[in-house]
């Protein structure tokens, strides 16, 4: 829709084996789903695919900004964004307190402490209907998304997909 902000969020894979990549379109505004992909993708097949729907959902007369995660694969995925000059993508600038130098890395970087951060945002916004999710199938990996525990003695876990399920989608 024209004069809409829209995010490209993305979890890359290697294209191969079980591991999917997965992306979704979110319009900044309403943070409503508005489109998603899911499918086997190898990093430079994601950065293209990416980049093109970066342009493709230009609805402010600026190209979508583009979040793909930046962790393992991910890290091709932003060296060939980057490489190809795409106007917009996800910074994060950290200050290094003994040199006082900012370094701006791109991407998400997950890391125990993000994925936290990020599955308690989506919880509280889809219990606070803030965000809305249309793909059947992420709302399916999101009922399979579950709390295992790993430390019986005090309840120490994380959220997971199920055995046998892909939580793709959730990230």
């Amino acid at each position: 829709e024209q004069g809409r902000d829209y995010l490209i969020v993305a979890d890359p894979s290697s294209g191969h084996g079980a591991d999917y990549s997965a992306a979704v379109v979110i319009d900044l505004e309403s943070w409503d789903q508005v489109a998603s992909y899911h499918g086997m993708l190898e990093p430079s097949q994601l950065a293209e695919q990416m980049m093109m729907a970066g342009y493709l959902w230009s609805g402010t007369g600026r190209p979508a900004l583009l979040c793909p995660e930046s962790n393992n694969h991910g890290e091709g995925v932003v060296a060939l964004l980057s490489e190809w000059r795409y106007p917009r993508i996800y910074a994060t600038e950290v200050l290094d307190q003994r040199t006082r130098r900012t370094t701006t890395t791109y991407g998400w970087r997950t890391s125990e402490q993000s994925r936290k951060l990020a599955i308690s945002a989506l919880q509280r916004a889809l219990r606070e209907q803030t965000i809305g999710i249309r793909d059947e199938a992420s709302i399916a990996e999101m009922r399979r998304f579950i709390w295992v525990v790993t430390n019986a003695e005090n309840g120490a876990g994380r959220w997971q997909a199920e055995a046998g399920y892909h939580d793709d989608r959730v990230l």
